[in-house]
């Protein structure tokens, strides 16, 4: 007898959409109602556990370790005990934290110096560290602000499909909203905690029986295969723990780098801003099935969905408060509904950007980044040697 997954998938996944959405609700509602200091971050009991649980995931790999080296000091002449050690460390490698790499292709302060000078500024507003490297990447509709590598080094990834959509305005929206993520050590408490939901689901994945009543095996391997079910799925249960814990803390973390962002460069850009976001999903469809297009076929495509985003309705899109089943896979739950982002923007307004750039250093940006895409290496999927998206 073969437990029904798929069953137990569906029923999970309704449940914890269900719980998100309530959430969602709870939460909006409270910052809605609330003054702008309540955007402000603090240590969450959430947080807080979820921390605690994926440090005791952590430490799991870490024991792994210290067992194998106690057997190679203790059992050094022994092959079967050399080989149990062996499987150890094998097994702590697989289950061991991702710190990310560096990526090698990124924009240098030589090549783009007005553009630091512009995401520099904007973090010393927003009284956060800088970033060592900017990354374009010519194949996403949407942008990021990671730590990589050991030592950990700060990273704005900026998506020229996206980019390319936006006014200066809400370009400057953009990188504070990301630096936003980082005043608030968001991308290494996820990085921290995801790298354990890792962790969890391998072990889900290792651990998980096909079957417990294999055939011609007898009934004595069956109490056997019990244990282990039970113990893939307290291990699957934890990693649903840890997101659930995460979800509530993500989309808080996505509201105050809204908040954030409009006190830089405004509520009009960073509503504006948050509007052509929504389209990333219609970006990726398109990439998909237009990459075997003619080349005028796929121009003519891209610059439709172009008109789309340039042409939004605000109004219409914050309306999109309670997505349909069909929509919630495009919504990753760690963030709000797109419709009570903009209205808890617009329930504290700020007119008035801090940051204004110069029409010269506007053309000077626009210039580092055109000549970085003609100087890439390889043309993705997206572009052709005779197709970009031009401002």
């Amino acid at each position: 007898m073969k437990p029904n997954w798929k069953a137990v998938k569906k029923r999970s996944t309704a449940y914890f959409t269900a719980l998100a959405q309530k959430q969602n609700n709870q939460l909006f509602d409270r910052l809605v109602n609330s003054e702008p200091f309540a955007l402000r971050p603090g240590l969450r009991v959430s947080t807080l556990l979820a921390m605690f649980i994926a440090t005791l995931v952590h430490l799991v790999s870490i024991l792994l370790v210290v067992g194998a080296l106690y057997i190679v000091v203790h059992h050094y002449s022994e092959i079967f005990w050399i080989a149990i050690a062996l499987f150890l460390l094998l097994l702590a490698w697989v289950l061991r934290p991702r710190f990310g790499k560096i990526p090698k292709e990124y924009l240098t302060k030589a090549q783009a110096p007005t553009l630091y000078w512009l995401a520099n500024t904007i973090a010393d507003t927003l009284k956060t560290s800088r970033v060592e490297r900017i990354m374009l990447d010519f194949s996403v509709y949407n942008a990021a602000f990671i730590r990589a590598g050991l030592p950990s080094q700060r990273i704005l990834l900026l998506g020229k499909p996206l980019w390319d959509t936006l006014s200066t305005e809400e370009q400057i929206a953009l990188i504070a909203h990301e630096f936003a993520h980082s005043l608030h050590n968001d991308s290494f408490r996820h990085q921290y905690i995801f790298s354990a939901v890792h962790a969890l689901m391998m072990w889900f994945s290792l651990l998980r029986p096909a079957t417990l009543f294999p055939r011609g095996m007898g009934i004595f391997v069956t109490p056997i295969l019990l244990v282990y079910f039970m113990v893939s799925h307290t291990a699957r249960l934890s990693a649903r723990a840890l997101l659930l814990l995460m979800w509530h803390t993500s989309r808080r973390a996505e509201y105050l780098a809204d908040y954030r962002a409009a006190t830089i460069a405004g509520t009009k850009a960073t509503m504006y801003l948050i509007g052509k976001l929504y389209y990333g999903s219609s970006f990726e469809m398109l990439t998909k099935t237009t990459q075997y297009n003619t080349t005028s076929e796929r121009i003519r495509r891209f610059e439709q969905l172009r008109t789309r985003i340039n042409t939004l309705d605000l109004n219409a899109l914050e309306e999109i408060n309670n997505p349909s089943e069909e929509e919630i896979a495009r919504l990753d739950l760690s963030h709000p509904p797109l419709g009570y982002r903009m209205r808890l923007l617009k329930s504290h307004p700020i007119t008035d950007p801090k940051i204004v750039v110069t029409p010269a250093q506007v053309a000077q940006i626009a210039d580092e980044v055109n000549k970085a895409d003609k100087q890439r290496k390889r043309l993705l999927s997206v572009y052709d040697a005779d197709f970009t998206w031009s401002r």
